[in-house]
């Protein structure tokens, strides 16, 4: 049975939906202002209920989230989004526990075939790891778990080349250059994160 909503209902139905996709999609209000061409205040206004952004509009973010304008305009049921992050996150963590399983397999077949320094599949695969959890983090536009993924990339790959080289050389020294490398993650982040 069909149900009328007043205007005051229907913006808050809409103003609800168009927060709770940004927010699924990562997505800060000067964001996707930037992505319509709009003021991060109108998009404010739109959050708050207080107007409502034109058909084309509309049409044009349902597009950007991969949804239909229906979705936008109808009373949500906030277990979508959150549907849609666990499916994210377990696409992403079960890409992280394959390139382990492959770094295990290299392991096995290096002892099988008897190299003695077949162990060091390990730091390589943590490095390999970190790098599919990066790609899907900015995929996803999870910030943190990219920030996160970024400073652990940052040293393991060191850590890995002087495992490799077995400390010689003074390939301590690489770790020097991981201190601007945290210093420009961590800025980015507060910068991206302040957004």
């Amino acid at each position: 049975m069909l149900t009328m909503k007043t205007e005051s209902e229907f913006k808050q139905i809409v103003a609800n939906n168009i927060t709770m996709y940004r927010k699924a999609n990562g997505l800060t209000q000067l964001q996707l202002a930037e992505k319509l061409n709009y003021s991060d205040k109108a998009i404010s206004k739109w959050e708050r209920g207080e107007s409502l952004p034109d058909l084309y509009i509309l049409f044009t973010i349902a597009e950007m989230f991969g949804i239909t304008i229906n979705d936008l305009i109808e009373k949500q049921i906030q277990a979508k989004s959150s549907k849609n992050k666990l499916n994210k996150n377990v696409v992403t963590w079960l890409s992280v526990g394959l390139t382990w399983l492959i770094g295990c397999l290299v392991f096995t077949v290096l002892q099988m075939v008897g190299l003695k320094w077949s162990w060091l599949t390990f730091p390589y695969t943590l490095v390999c790891s970190l790098i599919v959890l990066v790609v899907f983090s900015k995929l996803w536009g999870d910030r943190l778990t990219l920030f996160l993924g970024v400073s652990t990339l940052i040293f393991s790959v060191p850590l890995a080349v002087c495992l490799q080289l077995g400390w010689k050389y003074n390939c301590g020294y690489l770790f020097l250059l991981t201190v601007p490398l945290e210093i420009l993650t961590i800025l980015w982040f507060f910068r991206k994160f302040h957004n």
